[in-house]
């Protein structure tokens, strides 16, 4: 899968909201549905992603996201070096062995 698939799921499982960032401003704010969210990062060559807590509107976590032309775990290319984002990549690689 995907990296930038597997952190939305696991944004969203975590009831967290997700803006996205084409370049041009924020052109989804703050929304939590899967289609939505995946339809406007594969719109653009790369995307600035943020997870932000829908209780406080604090941002939590933000990554630069390249979907195309790049390896499954390579499109998310930058992300914020802290412990939801750790927690992300702990799982998104503990998925990638078990469907090897």
């Amino acid at each position: 899968m995907k990296a930038y698939k597997h952190l939305t799921k696991f944004a969203l499982a975590m009831n967290l909201v997700v803006s996205v960032d084409d370049g041009d401003g924020i052109s989804l704010p703050k929304c939590d549905s899967f289609n939505m969210i995946i339809a406007e990062i594969e719109g653009v060559e790369e995307a600035e992603f943020m997870i932000y807590d829908p209780h406080t509107g604090n941002r939590l976590a933000w990554a630069l996201i390249i979907p195309h032309g790049m390896d499954d775990d390579e499109t998310v290319a930058d992300y914020t070096d802290n412990a939801l984002m750790r927690a992300w990549s702990a799982s998104y690689e503990a998925s990638q062995k078990v469907a090897a």
